[in-house]
């Protein structure tokens, strides 16, 4: 009997060391895998990290201040070139200012006519010829105007030049030599110019106003060659090309000259006119 009773011991013994060891490793084991599922649970429904959501807010405002610097720098930019583009435009004169070139005669009417085209003159005068002339003057080469030279005259404007055919004169005769210059605006023949002062010798009364170059010379001290004349009215200083009068000479070589006979009214205003004439003189 108690052979019996110590083998049970020994046996349960034995089978608790087997089994109760297995069974708590087992539930050490459970217990881990437990431990580790909730982990993995828990670590699934967290934020994201800290770290790299700053990381990523830092690189987006990193973006939106290159951006900022971008436009800064393109409003920068577009600031320069605008204030160069505004460095670049030409001066602004007043448009009664005008000066003349040069006469120009290139040919002589010993064939068809006197042909001095603006385009032939451009190619054998370059440079001479502002791009857009206000004006056109021709004279003979003994200093007769057209109107006194009598000729039929094919063209004579600022995108022709002049042209005087022989056929189209009277009684078969040629055509007179002629010489012509262009008016231009400033800065185009600006070379430094000093103003004399206001002259007016004349007054409408008579037959016009004749502010006569030859005729001032001989009581005011003016450069031989003046480059600009300019000419107002004497009440409001209103230049002459504002006025819509017409004139019958308006030019630095000769002077200004406002005939009666040539308005609507029968009667010009009263003028007073100016020479520019080079500094050095």
């Amino acid at each position: 009997m108690m052979r019996l009773l110590v083998v049970a011991i020994i046996a349960g013994l034995l089978f608790e060391n087997t089994y109760g060891v297995d069974s708590a490793a087992s539930s050490e084991k459970q217990k881990d895998k437990n431990e580790l599922e909730n982990s993995r649970g828990s670590s699934s429904k967290k934020p994201k990290d800290n770290k790299g959501s700053k990381e990523q807010d830092s690189s987006e405002s990193s973006s939106k201040e290159e951006k900022n610097e971008r436009k800064k720098q393109d409003s920068s930019e577009s600031s320069s070139k605008e204030e160069e583009d505004g460095n670049r435009k030409p001066c602004f004169y007043p448009i009664n200012i005008r000066c003349w070139t040069e006469w120009f005669d290139r040919d002589d009417p010993s064939a068809s006519g006197d042909w001095e085209t603006l385009c032939r003159l451009r190619k054998e005068n370059p440079g001479k010829i502002c791009p857009r002339p206000a004006a056109i003057e021709a004279k003979t080469l003994s200093g007769l105007t057209v109107a006194a030279a009598g000729d039929v005259i094919y063209k004579n404007d600022i995108t022709s030049g002049f042209i005087c055919r022989n056929k189209d004169q009277i009684k078969k005769k040629k055509c007179n030599d002629y010489r012509v210059r262009f008016s231009c605006y400033p800065p185009f023949c600006d070379r430094g110019v000093c103003w004399t002062s206001w002259f007016n010798r004349d007054n409408p009364g008579a037959t016009g106003d004749w502010e006569v170059l030859s005729e001032l010379k001989k009581q005011y001290k003016i450069c031989d060659n003046p480059l600009y004349v300019d000419a107002v009215t004497t009440d409001t200083m209103t230049p002459a090309i504002y006025t819509g009068e017409t004139f019958y000479m308006y030019n630095p070589t000769d002077g200004f000259v406002c005939r009666n006979k040539d308005q609507t009214t029968g009667k010009c205003r009263d003028y007073k006119i100016r020479f520019g004439c080079p500094c050095n003189n």
